[in-house]
């Protein structure tokens, strides 16, 4: 490897792992890691036709790769928004009234420089009825809220949480495990937490990032 390659590739891995450390979910990180490499690589050689040295055109590319990181991290946050809301809006075609709740997630990259972007906090739904293995629709939007809060868990801690009738407790939460196993097995599973409702009125399902700080 030339020295010159050499001072490129060290700045660009270096924000690029600070952004992948500080993303927030799946999209954000590929889209934080892709846009530390482009901007350092871009910042290093935009640098080198101005007749930057070896050493200013690497501290130059760092900076550029962790503003890289953040635009794209807050790309990927948008896309994991349209992604849900997609997911929801498909369930409520089917009849079941489901949500995507938003807030807006806060980043801080190295330079102390804050950005913002409206994010998922929470995508769920109501279970207004006892589920039998019958409701087909409502079987796989369970299994589905596995599989997307599994994806999710690959760069942070996510959770499912679901009140359900007591009788689907066991069912749900078998239901929940196999959407998970579909996610595969690379990374942490979310954390999964299945309890009694009281009532009809309070059951349903959601999965949500654990963190709550990072939202404003």
């Amino acid at each position: 490897m030339s020295r010159s390659w050499t001072h490129v590739l060290y700045p660009v891995v270096a924000g690029s792992l600070l952004l992948s450390a500080c993303a927030n979910n799946n999209h954000a990180q590929k889209d934080a890691t892709a846009g530390a490499a482009i901007g350092g690589a871009g910042g290093y050689v935009l640098c080198k036709l101005t007749g930057g040295s070896d050493s200013h055109c690497a501290k130059f590319a760092v900076a550029t790769a962790v503003v890289g990181g953040v635009i794209g991290w807050q790309h990927g946050k948008e896309k994991d928004l349209q992604e849900a809301r997609a997911f929801t809006d498909s369930l409520n075609k089917k009849g079941i009234p489901a949500y995507t709740e938003t807030a807006y997630a806060r980043q801080t990259d190295a330079s102390g420089q804050t950005a913002t972007v409206n994010s998922v906090k929470r995508v769920g739904f109501p279970i207004r009825q006892t589920i039998s293995a019958k409701d087909t629709d409502m079987v796989t939007a369970i299994r589905e809220v596995g599989r997307r809060a599994a994806i999710a868990s690959k760069t942070e801690p996510y959770q499912v949480v679901a009140v359900v009738p007591a009788s689907n407790r066991t069912q749900v939460s078998q239901w929940i495990q196999e959407g998970i196993n579909q996610a595969g097995s690379s990374g942490k599973a979310p954390a999964v937490l299945v309890v009694d409702a009281k009532t009809l009125k309070e059951a349903g399902i959601y999965y949500a990032p654990t963190n709550d700080k990072q939202f404003i």
